[in-house]
């Protein structure tokens, strides 16, 4: 488990969220009560960025638009609000919610098979300077801004271009009942 990484001092803290057994990313651990609720309560709505690799060619917009609209998998109603093709087999996918196993489920609801998923985002943190199997504790600021309820979270790339493409369409739309 994530606890033979970490030195004896810290094996009492808990983490937040879930990394099943096959994905590997970003986690945090905390012993703060008030974090984990912040970080894991649906009512934050607090985002979780995710790449996720497929066994074949992502299949483009019928496939995002329903990923983005949602879905019925076991645990509930699933329902991204970015999606990002960064690869022809690789999606960079935004959550809301915490359902178990949500995004393997997700995708196998539309035929793909999830062959590896990465956990790149908690909110606006991100930490890519480490490397697998390593930690570090995070500065006073960092736990400030977790905790913030009223700071939005930084924009990502693929939430900014979602947002572009989403009025892009409109603006086609209305052009189109124009004419």
């Amino acid at each position: 488990t994530v606890y033979a990484l970490l030195p004896a001092h810290l094996q009492t803290l808990h983490y937040v969220g879930r990394l099943d057994k096959d994905s590997e990313g970003l986690l945090i651990l905390t012993n703060s009560g008030a974090l984990t609720e912040k970080l894991t309560h649906p009512r934050f709505g607090v985002e979780k960025e995710d790449l996720v690799a497929v066994d074949r060619v992502f299949r483009g917009e019928a496939d995002r638009e329903q990923l983005l609209k949602g879905l019925m998998i076991e645990g509930g109603f699933a329902k991204a609000v970015a999606v990002e093709k960064i690869e022809p087999r690789v999606v960079a996918l935004t959550l809301t919610q915490g359902i178990k196993r949500q995004i393997r489920l997700m995708f196998e609801a539309l035929g793909y098979r999830v062959q590896r998923l990465q956990r790149v985002r908690i909110g606006a943190f991100t930490a890519p300077e480490l490397k697998s199997g390593r930690w570090r504790i995070l500065s006073e600021g960092e736990t400030k801004q977790l905790l913030a309820l009223h700071v939005p979270p930084k924009p990502r790339a693929a939430q900014a271009r979602e947002a572009e493409r989403k009025a892009a369409a409109a603006t086609a739309r209305k052009a189109a009942a124009a004419s």
